[in-house]
Formats: structure tokens, C-alpha cells, sequence
């Protein structure tokens, strides 16, 4: 054969590959469809007995179409034109390698997508570029909404339903796996964003077992000058946010709008990367957006922020206040919650001193919480900033909380139901230029300490000292390096503020020893104020080493009761008496307080020696005594001794509910020999009767049971009215029967 003939088969072919479009080469032979029906054609060549391949570009025909695979497994790797119509897709499963294209042409807004997939489940594994097209003009993007029966894998190829013109709204997705073990992963961007005059999209996960956002995921609905979006994430096992991911709620850049909502909720959570729904700038850089909310509950396990990422934040932007924070875990025997990452929800004053509010911050733990990273609920002339702590068990703050603002008035509130300790930092809540301090409250059922740690509350300009109360169930010890201050400025002529310290609840034994300084001191010299400088210091033993201070404020006063004893090596100082000022101490008859040093109580003190209580205010005005706890002996004001579950706590107090049984099946009940009883939730779906006779299939949920379906009362018979009474259960009232 000659070379030129020899050579011409193969070069026809080369050609061939090189001059041919991609459409020609497509498999599937289908341009057009409004149905399943054209794929199923043997002579289409897209689909076979269990799989179907959509690899050119396919158009659909009508405004509405439904195309429905059964249950093959569908591979679409060309490109599905669903435009602003709306298409539901039904199929064992969806891997999308290509385009599924919803987005709206000029002035309309994006198309609504609705799959139905099996076990096969969905999987977009585009390798760059957007998978789920949903963009949209006028209404803004489209919807889509996604059933899944299998594993949901988002690995490549992007979804997003935002609006392509500034009046226009993010769109709405919804992804929701209702079955399977295993886990959701999202390491794609899907985004809702609004114009910059529109409102923020919504996006919901739903996952039964694990949902992981990795750490090329992003997930986003911006909002603009209307409103923010809406991001919420739900799972039934374990939340991970991977320390690059990015989760953002929060106002446009420019658009003035507030911050959206985002809301993650599972079964343990773990946050490595950031949350943001921060409100957003405007023009003028003096009425920014703020108010945006991050939700994250725990429901069976733990909740751990981790620093990694920019942890979470719900700032206002300049002019706009800050936000509000919710972090909550549900279970007493796992829930344990770890703030290792950053949360602000920061107040930004306005360029020109238009001023903003700091946030609010609540954090509560069913078993103990560990702060080791930074709270900020600052202001800017807005005051307000507010921060709750609350653990069943432990506390520990080893970060920085700070709540000061120009005008002062910021509130931090801290409850442990066993120890709470502050270690090498500090709460600040005062007034930075002219106004009054703030307010920090912390009470420990068991011990409270402060070792190198600085509380402040004072007041700024003309502003007077605020309040710091410190009460512990039982020892209460604050070291050398610690400073506690509700003081007033020097020349402002407001009063000093008010300090609390108690060891040992009305019921228990405890300890107060004060090495370190608390001052109150105020300058409210030329006239009584109403609220005076005070110091109060109460404890079976009482110890103060250190410079305990009140004084400037006509009339002010210090109380100390030992109800044990009194022992001062330090100085106790506050207004002289000459000005209205006084030491009060309150110690049992039979004892003197024991004072050391030169002039250790400045004016000296008036000593009330009072009876030891023998029954609850037995004899009239009686110091509680203090037992020692676990000698075997009851003596008041305890309920019990020795100490042991299921009956008797580490104070020799009554355990409740009475053997830690509190009578609910959705519970399940022990005692721990440290913390006490605890009713920790069973998991959801746990069978349990609501002693309802109306519903059947009762299940427990979030720890309580829910009443099921309705009680089928039909008897059958024609000749009744069947009814259920709530009381009773199922009635057959006879009726008049109608002749056959």
C-alpha cells in the first residue's frame, strides 16, 4: 500500500478528534427534554439498566419539567439548562462533573431545582468553576432543594444562588440527607449572597450522622442593605469546621445592612475556623450595619472552638452595635465546652463619633467550661456590652473578657455549679472616658479563686464605681497578684462602688482569704451620695492580708463578718469617721477579731459580737455556725453527713431529686460522688410514654417525651362516633345508624 493511502485512515481520524465540537461528541444523543423519557430511548445512548450519562448540553423544553431516572444513578458531565424554570430530578443518584445550569438571563431571576436522589446520594466533583448554577436578576437567585437518601460528597464545582444586580435577594438551598451513616462533607463554596440593596439568602444542611466542613468549604449569605441571610447547619452526630473554612451571615461591604443569623447544631461540635455574621459598612463609614446572631448547641457531646481561625464574630461595622453569640451544650455527663478560639461581638463607633453598643455574649455548659481565649462585647458611647458564663460543673477563665466602653455600663455574669477559678488574666467593664463602671457577678457552688487576675469596674470622668460580687459555696481565696477595683477618678466627685465577697452560702462552711487589693474608693467628699463606697466581706474564717479600701466617700462603710473568726495582717481603710465613714465587724461571742500591724483598721472597728445560730435565725439575728463537713455527725445547718451518693452532696446537703431519680424516662439518671445527681438526656428517638392516651409511638426528644401519632379509635363499626378523650382515651358514642 502507498504511504499516502497508508497514512490517510488515521489522519481522516485526527482530524476528526481535532475538527469535531464537543456536543458531537457526546454520548448522550439528547439536546432537548421536559421528561426522563428521551434519556431512556435505547437509541439516545445516555442511559443503560442502572446508569445514565448526560455529557452534552441539554435544554429543557419547558417551563416546568420533571425528569425522573428511577433509580439509575445519574453522571452529569455536559450541561442541564433549566434557566429561570423549574425542573425536579429524580434519581438513585447525582454526580454533577459538569453544569447544572438555573441561571436567570437578564431581568429574570434564578430557576428552582428540586432533586430526589436514593442511596446513591449526591456527589459534585466539578474541578473548578460553579457545579449548581441558581444566580438571578430582579427576585434575585433561585432555589434549590435537594433530598438525599445516600452520601452527600461536595468536593469540587461550586453552588450559588446570588443575586447579579443590587436590588436583587440571595436564593435559597437546602440540602438534606435522610439516611445513612455516613457523613455530609462540604469542601466547596455555596453561596447566597443578596445585591447590595437586597437581602441575604438561606442555607440549610441537615445531616444524620456527620457533617464536615473542610478546609476548602466556604458557605455564605451575605446580606445587603435590607436584611442578612440565613445559614443553618444540623447534624445528628459530630460538626467540624475546619480551621480555613469560612462560614459568613454577615452585611455587605458598603451596603449598610445588619448581620444574618447563623445557627450550627449537632450532636459535639468543633469550630477550628471562622463564623462571621458581622454587619455591614455603609458609604459613610458612620451607620454600619450590626445585630447579627451565631447560634451553636451541642446536644449529646462536647463543643470546643478552636484557635485556629478567626473564630467568631458578630461585630457591628462603624456606627452599627455588636451582635449576639450563643454558645450551649445540653449534656451533663459530655457536654463539656471549650472556648480556645476568639468571640466578638464588638461595638464600632462611627467615623464621624456616631456611637455603638457591644454585643452579647451567653455561653452555657451542662457540664464545665474552659475560657482560655478572648470575649469582646466592647462599645463605643453605646455601653450595654454583656457576657453570661454557666457550667454545671467547673469554671475555668484563663482569657480576657472585656466589656469596657466610653460611657461604661457593661455587665459580665459568671455561674459555676462547682469551682471557679480565674488564672493570669483579666475582666475589665469600665468606663473608658465618662460614665459609670460596669457590673461583674461570679458565684461557685464549690470553691472560687482568683490567682494573678485583675476584675475592674470602675467608673471614668464623672462616672461613679460600679459593682464586683465574688460568692463561692465554699472557700473563696484571691492571691497576692490579684486586684479587684470599683473605684471613681480622682477629682470626679462621684462615689466609689460597691465589692462583695462571701465564703460559704447561708447553709455551708467556707473560707475567705484576701491577699490581694480591692478598692472602692470613691470622691463624693462634699455631699452624701445615695450609694456610698462599701465593702463587704463575709466567711466562716475571714482572712485579709493585703489593702482592702473604701475610703473618700462621705459615709462610706466596710462590713466584715467572720462567722468563725476575723484575723486582718493587712489594712482595712475607708472614710474617717468624722465624715460619716465605719468598720463593722460581725464575729461569734467568745471571740476577738485578731488584728496585727500598725493601725490595720482605719476608722476602728465596731464590734458586734453575736450568737451562734442553733436553728435557722435561733436566737434572733445569729451567725450560722460552720461544721465540718464528713465527721459523720449532723450538725446545723447540715442535712446529712457523711457525704456519699445518691443521697448526700460534698456540703452535706440533701441531694435532689431524692436519689438522683427524677421520675423522667427521658433521662438517664446517676450520681457522680463529686458533682451529684445527674439526669443526662437519652438519645432522641428513645421509646417513652407520655402518658397521653391520645398519642402512640411516643419518643423522647431533647430529653423530654413527645407525644406520637394519633390513637386509631375506629372500631369499625358504622353505628359509633369515635372520638379520644384526653382523659379517658377512646369513646364509641352510638349514633342514629342509616338504614342499609
Amino acid at each position: 500500500m502507498p504511504l499516502t493511502r497508508r497514512l490517510a485512515v488515521p489522519l481522516a481520524a485526527l482530524a476528526l478528534v481535532l475538527g469535531t465540537s464537543r456536543a458531537a461528541l457526546a454520548v448522550c444523543s439528547v439536546t432537548r427534554a421536559c421528561s426522563a423519557a428521551p434519556f431512556l430511548a435505547p437509541s439516545s445512548g445516555c442511559c443503560g439498566a442502572t446508569t445514565c450519562t448526560i455529557d452534552g448540553t441539554v435544554t429543557l423544553s419547558g417551563p416546568a419539567c420533571g425528569l425522573d431516572f428511577g433509580a439509575r444513578n445519574v453522571t452529569l458531565s455536559g450541561t442541564l439548562v433549566v434557566g429561570s424554570g423549574t425542573l425536579t430530578l429524580a434519581a438513585g443518584g447525582l454526580t454533577v462533573t459538569g453544569l447544572l445550569d438555573a441561571r436567570g438571563t437578564t431581568a429574570k431571576p434564578g430557576g428552582n431545582v428540586t432533586l430526589a436522589l436514593g442511596a446513591g446520594g449526591l456527589s459534585l466533583a466539578r474541578g473548578s468553576g460553579t457545579a449548581i448554577d441558581l444566580e438571578g436578576f430582579a427576585a434575585g437567585g433561585g432555589t434549590l432543594t435537594a433530598v438525599v437518601g445516600g452520601r452527600v460528597s461536595l468536593s469540587g464545582g461550586d453552588i450559588d444562588a446570588s443575586a447579579l444586580e443590587a436590588g436583587a435577594s440571595g436564593g435559597t438551598i437546602t440540602l438534606q440527607q435522610t439516611a445513612g451513616s455516613t457523613p455530609m462533607d462540604v469542601g466547596i463554596s455555596i453561596r447566597a449572597n443578596a445585591g447590595s440593596d437586597g437581602i441575604g439568602g438561606t442555607i440549610t444542611l441537615q445531616a444524620p450522622a456527620d457533617l464536615n466542613i473542610t478546609n476548602t468549604g466556604a458557605i455564605a449569605a451575605m446580606g445587603g442593605f435590607v436584611d442578612g441571610g440565613s445559614i443553618e447547619l444540623d447534624a445528628g452526630g459530630r460538626a467540624t469546621v475546619a480551621g480555613a473554612a469560612v462560614i459568613r451571615a454577615a452585611g455587605l461591604s458598603d451596603s449598610g445592612g445588619d448581620g444574618g443569623d447563623i445557627s450550627l447544631t449537632a450532636g459535639s461540635v468543633e469550630v477550628d475556623g471562622t463564623l462571621d455574621a458581622s454587619g455591614g459598612s455603609d458609604p459613610t463609614r458612620d451607620f454600619g450595619g450590626g445585630n447579627g446572631t451565631i447560634e451553636v448547641e451541642a446536644r449529646t457531646g462536647a463543643l470546643t472552638l478552636v484557635q485556629v481561625g478567626q473564630g467568631l464574630t458578630v461585630d457591628g461595622a462603624g456606627g452599627g452595635d455588636g451582635g449576639e453569640v450563643d454558645l450551649t451544650t445540653d449534656s451533663p455527663a459530655n457536654g463539656a465546652l471549650t472556648v480556645a478560639g476568639p468571640v466578638s461581638a464588638q461595638g464600632h463607633g462611627g467615623l464621624s463619633g456616631r456611637p455603638a453598643a457591644g454585643g452579647t455574649i451567653d455561653i452555657e455548659s451542662a457540664q464545665a467550661l474552659a475560657l482560655t481565649n478572648s470575649l469582646k462585647v466592647t462599645g463605643v458611647g453605646g455601653g450595654f456590652g454583656s457576657v453570661t458564663l454557666a457550667a454545671q460543673r467547673d469554671v475555668l477563665i484563663d482569657g480576657p473578657i472585656d466589656g469596657r466602653d466610653a460611657v461604661g455600663s457593661g455587665d459580665v455574669e459568671i455561674t459555676a455549679g462547682h469551682d471557679l477559678t480565674f488564672t493570669g488574666n483579666a475582666i475589665r467593664v469600665n468606663a473608658t472616658v465618662d460614665g459609670m463602671g460596669g457590673s461583674i457577678t461570679a458565684l461557685a457552688s464549690n470553691d472560687l479563686t482568683l490567682t494573678g487576675f485583675l476584675l475592674d469596674a470602675s467608673g471614668a470622668g464623672t462616672g461613679a464605681g460600679d459593682l464586683i460580687s465574688l460568692g463561692a459555696g465554699h472557700n473563696l481565696s484571691i492571691d497576692r497578684t490579684s486586684t479587684l477595683n470599683a473605684k471613681s477618678e480622682q477629682g470626679s466627685g462621684a462615689p466609689g462602688g460597691n465589692v462583695m465577697l462571701t465564703a460559704g452560702s447561708a447553709d455551708r462552711a467556707g473560707n475567705l482569704q484576701v491577699d490581694g487589693t480591692v478598692t472602692a474608693s470613691g470622691h463624693a467628699s462634699t455631699s452624701p451620695p445615695s450609694n456610698p463606697a462599701s465593702i463587704v466581706l463575709g466567711g466562716c474564717q475571714v482572712t485579709i492580708a493585703s489593702t482592702v479600701d473604701s475610703s473618700g466617700d462621705l459615709n462610706a462603710r466596710n462590713l466584715v463578718i467572720g462567722r468563725a473568726g476575723i484575723t486582718i495582717s493587712g489594712k482595712l481603710r475607708t472614710t474617717a469617721a468624722a465624715m460619716g465613714g465605719s468598720n463593722t465587724a460581725n464575729y461569734p461571742v467568745g471571740t476577738t477579731p485578731a488584728l496585727s500591724g500598725s493601725n490595720p483598721v482605719v476608722p476602728p472597728f465596731a464590734a458586734i459580737a453575736k450568737p451562734v445560730c442553733t436553728a435557722p435565725n435561733t436566737p434572733a439575728g445569729c451567725l450560722v455556725p460552720c461544721p465540718t463537713c464528713g465527721n459523720g455527725t449532723v450538725e446545723f445547718p447540715e442535712q446529712c453527713d457523711p457525704p456519699g451518693c445518691p443521697t448526700c452532696d460534698i456540703h452535706c446537703q440533701t441531694l435532689r431529686p431524692a436519689g438522683c431519680v427524677d421520675t423522667n424516662a427521658c433521662t438517664a439518671d446517676s450520681c457522680n460522688p463529686v458533682f451529684g445527681c445527674i439526669n443526662d438526656p437519652v438519645a432522641d428517638g428513645s421509646a417513652c410514654d407520655d402518658a397521653k392516651p391520645c398519642t402512640t409511638g411516643d419518643t423522647c426528644a431533647d430529653g423530654f417525651c413527645a407525644g406520637g401519632p394519633p390513637t386509631d379509635c375506629d372500631d369499625g363499626n358504622l353505628c359509633t362516633d369515635d372520638t379520644c378523650d384526653a382523659s379517658t382515651g377512646c369513646t364509641h358514642t352510638p349514633v342514629v345508624c342509616p338504614d342499609d
